[in-house]
């Protein structure tokens, strides 16, 4: 390992430390798989998925409220519902069954931040040589210490950065020809969370079809080991809690996606500061599946050129893809656009190559829109329209896509004009 690198690593340690100090945590997601751990470890798992049926997010089921009560939860922590796979708790048994919630919470804390640092370290070490220097990774660090989106992860604790960095991950293993630990990796991230499974169409439209094959055979196997631990009962009942929460509309300022954008028109804009929950249309449900597919293929078309090229260009298109498997789902929170990180980063490597305006302006507005809270408290409503200012991290992340496209473009235009003899092309490691 060089010098720099060391430093870099110091650099993210010293981060991850300031970011669980610096944000606190009321724990509010990380009490669903506590919770939920424990119904399992106590064989109450008939319970795991209950719900109120008037208020999306709240549970008031009174087995609940006594694990809460008895295991260290505040009685001013609302309890989140759970709504990922029954495979899940079981996993955290060792850990919600040696645990009180407040070490729980603080141990999943500290793999937020672990795994927001691990995504700068991946991205800049892979991707962006230019800025992968100690210099630039503390000043990605600083920017990113206190902006909204890791700021409302770490306050929640929302695990979801854990599966945004195997999805990471699975993308970089799949390009360096070891499919079999990048499915493994995408199969786990999207058994826990189900978008990660649009990769599968970018894989097979890029021909990394070793990589798609093995992400349907570590997901059969585990389907397989989800029904013979948790049983078909409870994996229906989760999979009639997906079928719930895909068909329903959140109007609230938290939920970052497409489909609150665009239904938003239809409504006072003060019910997007607020929570409703109302049932999706089915035209806008079939819309947003639409929207995730061709990112999908996009982002496979983009990158399915370079494939072969003795370029190592940065996978533009998984990164394309990663983002519009996020803003077009149905429901997209302001902390899942901590992966605008990797589109922030690219384009800064890119910046650094050769200085450009447009890259500045888009990195310079991606920025800012995801911290619209910060710029609802400096700009009056009158001067900008609310209803876009409230989804300000959802035009980030379109923002995000224009500027995957537009390095993409340039990659090949930068190829063009920099091509090397027939005599020096190699095949790449497959």
């Amino acid at each position: 390992m060089t010098r720099n690198s060391r430093i870099i690593l110091f650099i993210l340690g010293m981060f991850v430390a300031a970011a669980v100090v610096l944000n606190s945590s009321s724990g509010t997601d990380s009490t669903a798989a506590y919770i939920g751990c424990r119904l399992v470890l106590a064989g109450q798992s008939s319970h795991l998925y209950a719900f109120d049926p008037k208020s999306f997010n709240v549970v008031s089921d009174r087995l609940w409220l006594q694990i809460a009560a008895a295991r260290g939860i505040a009685p001013n922590v609302a309890l989140s519902t759970f709504v990922q796979t029954p495979l899940w708790p079981t996993m955290l048994q060792p850990l919600c069954g040696s645990m009180s919630f407040p070490a729980f919470n603080r141990l999943f804390e500290i793999a937020v931040a672990v795994c927001f640092a691990a995504m700068i370290w991946l991205t800049g070490r892979h991707w962006a040589p230019r800025f992968f220097t100690p210099p630039w990774v503390l000043a990605m660090c600083l920017l990113w210490l206190r902006a909204d989106p890791l700021r409302s992860a770490i306050l929640l604790t929302n695990t979801h950065a854990i599966f945004l960095l195997l999805t990471l991950l699975a993308i970089l293993w799949a390009r360096s020809g070891r499919p079999v630990p990048a499915g493994a990796s995408l199969a786990f991230a999207a058994a826990i969370k189900i978008t990660p499974a649009v990769f599968v169409i970018y894989w097979l439209v890029t021909k990394q079809r070793k990589a798609a094959l093995s992400f349907v055979l570590w997901s059969a196997a585990l389907i397989l080991i989800t029904l013979a631990t948790s049983g078909p009962a409870l994996t229906l009942n989760y999979l009639h809690s997906m079928s719930r929460v895909s068909h329903t509309l959140v109007l609230s300022e938290l939920n970052q996606s497409f489909a609150a954008w665009w239904m938003g028109h239809r409504y006072p804009a003060s019910w997007s500061t607020d929570f409703h929950y109302l049932p999706m249309p089915a035209a806008m449900s079939m819309v947003s599946s639409i929207l995730v597919v061709l990112s999908a293929i996009l982002g496979g078309y983009c990158d399915r050129s370079t494939s072969s090229s003795v370029f190592k260009r940065p996978p533009y298109g998984a990164v394309l893809t990663l983002i519009g498997a996020t803003i077009f789902t149905p429901i997209a929170w302001g902390h899942y656009y901590i992966l605008l990180v990797i589109p922030i980063i690219l384009l800064l490597n890119d910046c650094l190559r050769k200085f450009s305006l447009a890259d500045a302006a888009i990195v310079t507005s991606i920025f800012l829109l995801a911290n619209t809270r910060v710029l609802m408290r400096q700009i009056r409503p009158g001067h900008v329209p609310e209803l876009y200012l409230v989804r300000g991290q959802f035009c980030a992340g379109v923002f995000a896509m224009i500027g995957m496209i537009f390095l993409y473009w340039r990659s090949l235009h930068l190829a063009e004009t920099t091509a090397l003899p027939s005599d020096q092309i190699t095949s790449p490691r497959l």
